[in-house]
């Protein structure tokens, strides 16, 4: 499941904005999945499905894979913490078997990752979950968030601004034995003579 999670992650948003009816004849539960997807604000909401579902299956990975009685091997308490009992043997295998390999694999074809059987089941879980309600305090905080220290088009003017700004309008120092020269050969420091 979190493989699928991760995997369709990056395929839909790489074909979002793409024309789905190149592929009704090449990969039909691609060109399904992507009408699906790419209704409305079908996006918007898969994702924050997916959300859910990528750290409820990790914290349920986490839960199984925790053995607080197993035999500690003679290994000192504090280096047992930092690498088992925080779950570092479960993150990196779930980094490397589930969440990685996906991510890549979508990326470098996403068309072939959203034509796999179960992909469409996984979106249509992921937007009922987001159609429960579970997750909608995250557009209230969005909204709040762009409300005050989020400003968008403040940031894009300063943007503009920058760009704006000729390289004649920069005033630094020199720092340079090529800056300190002058155009017609004079060195402008201390008077010395090039």
């Amino acid at each position: 499941m979190l493989a699928m999670l991760e995997g369709l992650q990056v395929a839909v948003l790489r074909m979002d904005g793409k024309d789905p009816e190149h592929y009704v004849d090449s990969a039909p539960r691609a060109y399904s999945l992507m009408k699906r997807a790419l209704h409305e604000k079908n996006v918007r909401r898969f994702l924050i499905g997916r959300q859910f579902f990528v750290i409820f299956v990790v914290f349920l990975i986490n839960q199984c894979t925790i053995f607080p009685d197993i035999s500690r091997l003679g290994i000192p308490e504090g280096i047992w913490f930092a690498f088992v009992s925080l779950g570092f043997p479960t993150a990196l295998n779930i980094l490397c078997w589930c969440q990685l390999p996906t991510q890549i694999l979508a990326n470098q074809d996403p068309l072939l990752f959203m034509n796999r059987p179960g992909a469409r089941f996984v979106l249509e879980v992921c937007l009922y979950t987001e159609m429960t309600g579970l997750s909608h305090f995250s557009w209230v905080v969005a909204s709040i968030s762009r409300a005050t220290w989020f400003q968008i088009d403040s940031a894009v003017s300063e943007i503009a601004k920058f760009k704006a700004v000729g390289k004649d309008d920069c005033h630094h120092p020199p720092t340079t034995d090529a800056a300190l020269t002058s155009l017609d050969g004079e060195r402008t420091d201390k008077g010395t003579e090039v």
